[in-house]
This record gives C-alpha cells, sequence and structure tokens, in this order.
C-alpha cells in the first residue's frame, strides 16, 4: 500500500537561452515550473543555487514553512549522468559521422547537458531513496516544465494514493502514448522522433525496483554510445519495457494526463 509519495523534480541551467535552435530563457523554465511547486503536495527539488530563492517563494505560497518541500543544492558536474556519460556524449555529437546520421536537428542529438539532465532523472529519485526524503514509499518523477498552462484545478495534490493503490503501487509505472507497441529498428528509434513512453512523468515505489531499472537504463545507453548512437531519455525507457514487460505497468495516456487519471 502507498500511503507516503513525493513528488521528484530539477531545474538547472544548461545555457538553453544560447542556443541557435530550440532556445529558451531559464526565466520560461521557472514560469512552467511554477505550475508545479505550487501543487499542495511533498516535493524534493534538485536545482543549482541561483534558483533556490524562487523555489521557496513559490513554494511558501501553498508550504508556508517549506515542511512538504526539501531543495537540494547542487551543480551538474556532480550528476551521475555527467560523470557517466558527459564525455562519451560530447565526443559522439562532435563527430562528423554522427552528425551525417541524425534526422532532427533537436536538442538530444545536438546539446549534450541536455542529455545529462534528462539520463539523470532516475538518479535523482535514487538520491532521494538512499537519502529517505519524506521517508516516502513512492516517488513521482515530474519534469520541471511538464506543466504548460496554469490550471488551479490540479493544485490541490497529487497523486491521489487510492488510484495509485488500485493497480499501481508495486511496479515503476510508465505513461504512454499506446499500451501495445514495438520497435523494430532501436537505431532509427533513437535518430527519430517517435516515443511511446512519456518522460515527463512516471511512477517509482520505494521497493528495490529502481535499482534494477538503472542497471538496465544506463547499460542501454552505453550500449548504443559504443555504436555511435544516442537519444532521449524517453527512447531508452521504451527499450527497457520492451525489453522487461513484466517488471512495469503501462498507463496509456496522452501528454499530461497523467495529472487528471491520478489527480
Amino acid at each position: 500500500m502507498i500511503e507516503n509519495p513525493s513528488i521528484v523534480t530539477a531545474l538547472f541551467d544548461i545555457g538553453r537561452d544560447k542556443w541557435s535552435n530550440y532556445s529558451l530563457s531559464y526565466h520560461t523554465y521557472m514560469m512552467w515550473m511554477r505550475n508545479l511547486l505550487l501543487f499542495d503536495s511533498k516535493m524534493i527539488i534538485y536545482t543549482e543555487q541561483k534558483f533556490e530563492l524562487f523555489i521557496k517563494e513559490q513554494r511558501s505560497i501553498v508550504d508556508p514553512n517549506l515542511e512538504k518541500t526539501i531543495i537540494v543544492i547542487d551543480v551538474i558536474e556532480n550528476l551521475d549522468s555527467y560523470k557517466l556519460f558527459y564525455d562519451s556524449v560530447s565526443t559522439l555529437m562532435n563527430q562528423d559521422q554522427f552528425k551525417s546520421k541524425i534526422h532532427f536537428n533537436v536538442p538530444e542529438m545536438t546539446q549534450s547537458l541536455y542529455n545529462i539532465i534528462i539520463f539523470n532523472k532516475p538518479y535523482f529519485i535514487k538520491r532521494s531513496i538512499e537519502k529517505k526524503h519524506f521517508d516516502s514509499d513512492m516517488y513521482i518523477w515530474c519534469d520541471a516544465g511538464v506543466l504548460r498552462d496554469d490550471n488551479p484545478l490540479i493544485k490541490k495534490g497529487f497523486p491521489n494514493v487510492d488510484k495509485i493503490n488500485q493497480n499501481y503501487n508495486d511496479k515503476i509505472t510508465f505513461f504512454s502514448h499506446h499500451e501495445n507497441f514495438s520497435i523494430p529498428d532501436r537505431p532509427f528509434h533513437l535518430l527519430s522522433q517517435f516515443r511511446y513512453i512519456h518522460g515527463g512523468c512516471f511512477f517509482v515505489p520505494n521497493n528495490k525496483v529502481l535499482d534494477n531499472f538503472i542497471d538496465h537504463f544506463v547499460n542501454l545507453i552505453f550500449h548504443y554510445l559504443e555504436l555511435g548512437y544516442v537519444g532521449s531519455e524517453e527512447k531508452y525507457l521504451d527499450f527497457c519495457y520492451l525489453d522487461n514487460k513484466d517488471n512495469y505497468n503501462i498507463v496509456k495516456s496522452d501528454w499530461r494526463q497523467y495529472f487528471d487519471i491520478f489527480g
């Protein structure tokens, strides 16, 4: 039974305002993140020093004494995914052979720090488990920018534990555009703009399932880096699910519909 879930999220400045395409200022992400910070839920936020005051100001609106808020200050270079992947991803993205393969000039093909942040999502949860943040029995990953539109109806709390305990309390739960899918050509999938499982939100019960998932996730990234491919974290989530379907729950969902399904 899940009784004490917490949301986990993160915000780091990866220099997106200076990109030649897909550029956004971190102020835009702060505006989007505000929608998430106003959830009246326990929340663990990984971030850098420059965003701490903003996060405290927004969280204090729903959590005046910050009793439901843990803010962890760090730098990108300390993240597990940075130590594991940054050199390899940067080297690959600068190779002419890789540049000739890519179909779309998107961040996951051209901006190594972008990949570092999205690859670190499971590690943010792992750190919360190790540090026993709120002693939660489930951690809910939510992207900082997952809510692009302000919706006051969903600020009362997320997730609904009664709904989780119906069928979703024992395994990692992914949200996917399709309940059933296949990927016949994985290198092509990595280079494509197709994805099935959403990276914006997923549920992880605190019952040891995360370790096997991380091992598989990391091995997949390394395997395809060695073959000369890289893609967004969602592509590897697709592979993880297809390789071990019994290890996961899958919920059919449109973008951001998780807040309605489990609200």
